[in-house]
């Protein structure tokens, strides 16, 4: 993104910001409401579009909240495993070969 440009950005869709430069960057984001004025200014989203951001929509909140829920287990099951005496049962009557 060059500095002193707007852009417009669909956050329905895939996306992510890589700043590869060697100083920090700073973005102004506005979230606005969509009007018909500020309708004309974007071109239409085709059906297949649509239908991906739709899908986009109910699907991945589902699969980011699964995955947070998989990520707290874990680290919790790892917290008291680590160091328990069932891990050391295991290592002492199953060592790695």
């Amino acid at each position: 993104m060059d500095i002193g440009r707007l852009y417009y950005v669909n956050f329905s869709k895939l996306h992510y910001v890589m700043n590869e430069g060697d100083s920090p960057r700073y973005h102004l984001v506005m979230d606005l409401g969509v009007n018909e004025w500020l309708m004309r200014f974007f071109p239409k989203p085709t059906f297949s579009e649509n239908t991906k951001m739709t899908i986009d929509r109910f699907i991945l909140p589902g699969f980011w909240y699964l995955r947070r829920k998989k990520v707290f287990w874990t680290t919790k099951f790892w917290e008291h495993y680590n160091g328990s005496w069932i891990q050391k049962a295991r290592h002492r009557y199953f060592p790695k070969t």
